[in-house]
């Protein structure tokens, strides 16, 4: 039993860290080697929502550089509640005329993050260093709260160009 609480508050103290943060997704890419470093610490929900309408996912510009920060912003005029994970977006190129997934080295924390009804919240992300210029699109999984159904309700962005 007290192997079991040792191993228990070790594992808490690595999530939390010494401040009681749950944002562990920083990492000292020297050790881990993870292009793309997260703040996925959560923001308040930015406000009231008109109803009515589907899920959007915006970006703050819709031009990058490589490896640059970039604000992702959901906005809910639905009745429910969603769980989410800002850090576990994906990203898709397009090639050809057609989205593909661009793999990507991150770490993340498994935590859900939760968007109300008839709200808009903001979350912080950042673009892999190793880009390609090009045409891209962030991919977000989303999952109405309480449904216990794997994620499977996916919010795409409109197309940010990544450049030099």
């Amino acid at each position: 039993m007290r192997i079991l609480i040792a191993a228990s508050s070790i594992l808490l103290a690595a999530c939390y860290g010494p401040s009681g943060s749950s944002d562990t997704t920083r990492v000292d890419s020297a050790v881990v080697s993870a292009p793309a470093v997260h703040d996925s610490s959560p923001r308040a929900d930015t406000g009231n929502v008109p109803a009515g309408g589907d899920l959007q996912l915006r970006t703050d510009k819709s031009s990058y550089r490589a490896g640059e920060p970039l604000t992702l912003t959901l906005v809910n005029p639905t009745g429910n509640s969603y769980a989410y994970n800002p850090c576990t977006r994906l990203l898709e190129r397009e090639v050809g005329g057609a989205w593909v997934e661009r793999r990507e080295n991150r770490i993340c924390t498994m935590i859900a993050h939760i968007l109300s009804p008839r709200t808009s919240r903001s979350e912080k992300t950042e673009l892999s260093s190793g880009l390609e210029p090009g045409r891209y699109r962030v991919v977000l999984l989303l999952t109405v709260e309480g449904s216990g159904t794997p994620a499977r309700s996916a919010r795409v962005s409109a197309p940010i160009t990544v450049t030099p």
